[in-house]
């Protein structure tokens, strides 16, 4: 062998012994001596080296010596000039094998071309040789660069990933720039738009400084004028102009989302308060919208000790500006000593939360503090003035009582009469005052009274009603009732439920004439608030006391049995075909077989997919989008049937088929899913709400295996996940969540916002034949049922599987169970079995701190689960204020007769949050939480 001389190592003895294949065979007694050994099977690794690179060569060969004496191992290359190298190793056999696998390794640096021969053969501790066996490895000489190729572009690296259109943007990075030939002289960079737009095109130079490759630093101002996925494109030049192929990275430009609400200047009325007194904490924040949707204002106590009392929820009305002044109040029935902290923020139409302004309450019994108030009259007439008269008990445990001042709040909450003292009394705690009043509506308002001291501490207000009333409601029967009366014909200071508060509401009188005094008279009092609506003086409001102290907000009191008859109350599927309710296309006119399914809340309109089927055309679907206050309808997006035209396409794009669930991305952008069937492979479309236009973003049947979830099936037939449309959710990044059925077992998988990729969420492997044998994801892991009616909220994604309610984190895959109604005595008091959970949808009320369950084939079922406790309640028993049974026997009857099934649901972003239906497959109904009302919206 030329130098430099091929060292040959033999594996150790321990090493080599533990490779030798099982069933080897130790010498019997029997066996004959001074047998000759062989050797057979020689090979290297690799096959082809090159000329002047050191390589190590990995060799074996087989040995076989019926006596077991193998002692040593001869090698002997041979290069294509002739030369010869020998060595000669020693094998240890301790254990006296007849038959062994004897590995070697080989340095070697070719000097030349060619074939290089290397025999092996065996020598036995008698001298015996076995025949030679050989091995070819073959020597190339080294290939010399191409110094004419053109450049190379790659690994691309930049940020952002995401950009706002209309915003400009510096898209920065590196690129790896490489030539053979060192002059490549300058990087293009341009971006490609959607519909195949361009921005300006960048020159970066390039210098190697003499090397063949190097990285680049690049810098690309734009701005998109688009929103959806953009190309970043590179391709570098030489200096003799040839051109690299391109390479390419992904950006997405997306619509500048609604900016949030903005608190701040937040005022307490009252700073110090006295510990086991009563007290409504009133005050005023300044709020800010640029897009003047500010909706719901939130204040959150925190008390010294003990839980925290729920929060506390105003609506926001700016007049259609984009700031004010909104007032709040908030009730402690029994404050301890302490300090209370009071939270305050806002959340828009979109649920968007502002930032959040703090004040501090202290209750100490130092504080000044006002026990009591009483005024005459307590009834007014409006722009008549008054003088209210009365008196004000207050008091200070320090004696610096210093003031007491009177203010008078109208029903909006404005303060109308501002701080006005009250004379202290020389001695005692009962200060007399003497106020003119001039109301200038009609309704509610109150006299507010507080106490300060010396040292600026100031009480909790006390406050006391106004009823202002109009002379045009009066009856003249109510002075038949021997009550106090003006002389005017006006009452006041009667029992609430007889002559006042029927006139309050502008109800007839006629019925109360001769009603004797202190006598409730249910009979007398509507049930429905607004009594500007035609149902307040009908038969649709009610008699019964649960009714009338319960009023509803509807404009209809479909609970009251008189009301069967009016045709917003009665089953939609049960009214004839010509009965419609809200302005535009029908739902009912598509077809005899439609169902509407969920979908997303926007502004004020909640956009539904409409499943149609027709003889010749199945699996269709029509977007609607359905106002939530008037049950308007306008299509979006999809196929219908015109009368006049047929089968009339809205939108540009691939055909919807069957779509089941939309959400809405932080693009402002539908996100459609669907299939053939509950377990058939889902698809994704992507829909423009203004324009209808579709784009199919995924589809699992025709969809690459590569960027599918293996399911690690031993079995013949398909290797990847099948998914299902029966659970899917997307999450604020605009990744996909998606239920799996069969192998490998209950699972869920997350999919890339561009469906290039999937991963697992979480596993509970339960398949035999599967080589998927871990779990992902720890925790609860006893599931035996896929998962299904997904929904994400706070970091997590809720799943029910069959009777359970599993909480998944989004960041690890643990899961929790949070309720479970699979038998008496599981996790959480409520119905159990198959009416335990809502098997459809799932949706988290951020209003009342629960997660609804929705869906029941051929039923109807809906279920609230508390996610501390587990507990489950039956819709439409679960009533916050009526209690548990007050709205089951008589929920507006409009939502009783006939299954929801799987029609979609939603929950109104503005207070007071009430809920919409999908009922009898093309209805909506409305559903009122706080009194178990319900009526047929739209039709």
């Amino acid at each position: 062998m030329r130098s430099p001389t091929p060292a040959v190592v033999v594996a150790a003895a321990a090493a080599l012994l533990a490779s030798l294949a099982a069933g080897c065979d130790s010498p019997s007694a029997s066996t004959p001596t001074s047998v000759a050994p062989s050797a057979a099977n020689l090979r290297l690794t690799p096959s082809t080296i090159t000329v002047g690179e050191a390589v190590s060569l990995s060799g074996r060969v087989d040995v076989t010596d019926a006596d077991g004496d193998f002692a040593t191992l001869h090698l002997e290359m041979t290069d294509p000039g002739g030369t010869v190298g020998a060595l000669s190793l020693a094998i240890p056999n301790p254990s006296q094998l007849t038959a062994a696998e004897v590995p070697f390794s080989l340095d070697l640096t070719p000097a030349e071309a060619g074939a290089h021969v290397l025999a092996a053969w065996v020598e036995d501790a008698t001298g015996q040789l076995s025949p030679r066996v050989t091995a070819t490895v073959t020597a190339v000489a080294a290939v010399e660069p191409d110094l004419t190729s053109p450049p190379k572009v790659e690994r691309v690296v930049f940020d952002p990933k995401t950009v706002t259109v209309g915003v400009e943007a510096v898209l920065a990075g590196t690129v790896d720039v490489s030539d053979p030939d060192g002059d490549a002289a300058a990087l293009y960079v341009q971006v490609q738009g959607p519909g195949g737009t361009t921005g300006p095109e960048v020159v970066v130079p390039v210098d190697l400084a003499g090397a063949t490759k190097a990285t680049v630093s690049f810098s690309y101002p734009f701005t998109a004028s688009a929103s959806g996925s953009h190309t970043l494109r590179f391709h570098a030049v030489d200096a003799t102009e040839k051109e690299s192929s391109p390479a390419s990275g992904l950006f997405t430009a997306s619509t500048p989302l609604p900016s949030a609400p903005v608190v701040s200047a937040l005022a307490l009325d009252q700073t110090a308060i006295t510990p086991g007194v009563a007290v409504t904490l009133t005050g005023t924040v300044h709020v800010s919208d640029d897009n003047g949707d500010a909706a719901t204002l939130v204040v959150r106590l925190d008390p010294p000790l003990g839980s925290a009392p729920p929060d506390v929820t105003a609506a926001i009305d700016l007049g259609g500006a984009t700031a004010g002044t909104v007032a709040f109040e908030v009730a402690i029935a029994s404050p301890v000593a302490g300090t209370y902290g009071v939270d305050v923020w806002a959340l828009d139409a979109g649920n968007r939360r502002s930032n959040t302004v703090s004040g501090e309450v202290v209750a100490s019994a130092t504080a000044p503090v006002v026990s009591a108030l009483s005024v005459q009259p307590q009834s007014v007439l409006v722009d008549v003035e008054t003088t209210l008269s009365g008196t004000v008990t207050a008091s200070d445990p320090t004696g610096d009582l210093a003031a007491v001042t009177l203010r008078i709040l109208a029903p909006g909450g404005a303060v109308a009469v501002a701080d006005v003292d009250v004379p202290l009394a020389v001695s005692g705690d009962v200060h007399a005052f003497s106020l003119p009043f001039t109301p200038t509506e009609t309704g509610t308002w109150l006299l507010e009274a507080r106490a300060s001291d010396e040292e600026g501490a100031t009480s909790a207000a006390r406050t006391a009603e106004l009823t202002v009333h109009d002379l045009s409601q009066v009856n003249d029967a109510c002075a038949a009732t021997g009550t106090d009366c003006t002389g005017e014909g006006f009452c006041y200071n009667v029992v609430a439920s007889t002559c006042e508060y029927i006139t309050s509401r502008g109800l007839s009188l006629d019925a109360c004439a001769d009603v004797p005094e202190d006598t409730v008279v249910p009979t007398c009092v509507s049930s429905i608030s607004d009594l500007s609506s035609p149902w307040a003086a009908t038969d649709a409001n009610c008699d019964f006391v649960q009714y009338w102290s319960n009023p509803t907000d509807f404009p209809i009191d479909c609970r009251c049995p008189d009301a069967s008859l009016e045709d917003r109350c009665v089953r939609p599927y049960n009214l004839p075909a010509a009965t419609s309710f809200g302005d535009g296309p029908r739902v009912r006119d598509l077809a005899t077989t439609v169902h509407l399914y969920n979908g997303p809340i926007i502004g004020r309109e909640w956009f539904v997919p409409a499943g149609w089927s027709t003889f010749n055309k199945p699996d269709q679907t029509i977007i609607f989008a359905i106002d939530i206050d008037t049950g308007a309808r306008r299509r979006v997006s999809g196929a219908y049937v015109d009368p006049q035209l047929g089968t009339t396409v809205l939108g540009a794009g691939p055909e919807l088929v069957n779509v089941l669930d939309m959400k809405l991305g932080g693009d402002g952008q539908l996100y459609a899913m669907g299939g053939r069937s509950d377990i058939a492979p889902p698809k994704v479309w992507r829909i423009d709400p203004a324009t209808g236009d579709r784009t199919l973003l995924f589809d699992e049947e025709t969809a690459d295996e590569a960027t599918l979830c293996p399911n690690g099936s031993t079995l013949a037939g398909r290797k990847t996940v099948q998914m299902v449309p029966e659970g899917w959710a997307m999450d604020a990044d605009g990744h996909h969540y998606f239920a799996v059925i069969g192998t490998p077992g209950p699972s869920i998988v997350r999919m890339a916002p561009d469906f290039s990729s999937c991963s697992y969420l979480t596993r509970v492997t339960d398949t035999p034949s599967t080589t998927l044998t871990d779990n992902v994801g720890t925790g609860y892991d006893i599931v035996q049922f896929d998962f299904r009616a997904f929904e994400i909220a706070g970091g997590s994604l809720f799943a029910v599987s069959d009777t359970k309610l599993i909480e998944v984190s989004l960041a690890d895959g643990h899961r929790t169970l949070r309720s479970n109604a699979k038998e008496v005595g599981g996790l959480g008091a409520g119905p159990i079995n198959a009416e335990g959970l809502g098997h459809r949808w799932s949706r988290w009320d951020a209003e009342r701190d629960v997660l609804w369950t929705v869906g029941l084939s051929g039923g109807s079922l809906a279920v609230v689960v508390d996610l501390d406790s587990g507990d489950r309640t039956a819709w439409p028993c679960w009533h916050p204020t009526l209690g548990l049974r007050a709205a089951c026997d008589n929920v507006g009857i409009a939502l009783v007769p006939g299954p929801l099934n799987f029609g979609g649901f939603a929950i109104d972003p503005a207070p007071p949050h009430d809920l919409v239906f999908a009922h009898d497959m093309f209805s909506i109904v409305r559903y009122e939480v706080k009194t178990g009302n319900a009526y047929i919206l739209s039709l």
